[in-house]
């Protein structure tokens, strides 16, 4: 595609050299849902309702673990949250940031015009587009990944869902559409977790991200090039 968010690498090898295991298909998927996300309340000041509330509410229904810094009870050490995050079966990403502010966004008006604020299902407030690192934390888990379908999805670039920069839907990740969506197809996907087309799913997202975004892949691909063109005058 002609435009990515961030020259985003992930170092496999590093992030499971500091783990307690070797493989990632020797991990046991003994935990239903996971997500990782800021969530500092329920409702902003300005009495919006934070969307990740709204799916944490969702995922409380099943075995899960939340992994969110602002609470005590949900504040992890890295290592943990990456253990954690690959002995789930699910991870539920986004890939907006949803956490403008009427502050942010007055100021991003005048400032950055190429800024564009959207909002969709199940987001009161204004998004923009946004890579996330969780996301490649899924893949690298082989957890089949249910990202929640922002109003970017269609949009062309540099405007586009960021997600799909990097992988495929219905190959690659799963798309959730609101709490009812989300809810429905966790049921969906634990009925009938072992399912071939699953396996194909997360061995295909691991497979993108460590053959195409290692550091080592996006350093020939970006950083080389540029080098090349040598300093501008």
């Amino acid at each position: 595609k002609p435009y990515v968010y961030v020259p985003y690498c992930y170092d496999f090898e590093h992030v499971l050299s500091q783990l307690d295991f070797e493989n990632i298909n020797d991990v046991e998927k003994e935990i239903d849902v996971f997500m990782c996300a800021t969530l500092p309340a329920r409702m902003s000041p300005e009495g919006e309702i934070h969307p990740v509330w709204r799916w944490y509410q969702v995922m409380k229904n099943f075995d899960h673990i939340f992994c969110n810094n602002c609470w005590p009870d949900t504040t992890y050490s890295w290592k943990d949250k990456q253990t954690m995050s690959a002995k789930s079966k699910i991870s539920i990403v986004f890939d907006t940031f949803i956490g403008s502010t009427p502050a942010c966004r007055q100021f991003a008006k005048p400032n950055y015009p190429w800024l564009k604020f959207k909002t969709g299902t199940g987001i009161e407030k204004p998004v923009l587009p946004q890579a996330k690192h969780r996301i490649f934390d899924a893949a690298f888990s082989k957890s089949i990944i249910l990202c929640h379908k922002s109003p970017f999805v269609g949009e062309a670039p540099p405007y586009n869902s960021p997600i799909e920069d990097y992988l495929d839907p219905n190959t690659d990740f799963i798309y959730f559409e609101d709490n009812e969506d989300l809810q429905s197809k966790i049921q969906e996907i634990l009925s009938d977790y072992d399912n071939e087309k699953y396996k194909k799913m997360t061995q295909s997202a691991f497979d993108k991200y460590k053959n195409n975004f290692s550091i080592e892949t996006m350093y020939e691909k970006y950083i080389v090039p540029i080098a090349k063109k040598g300093k501008n005058k």
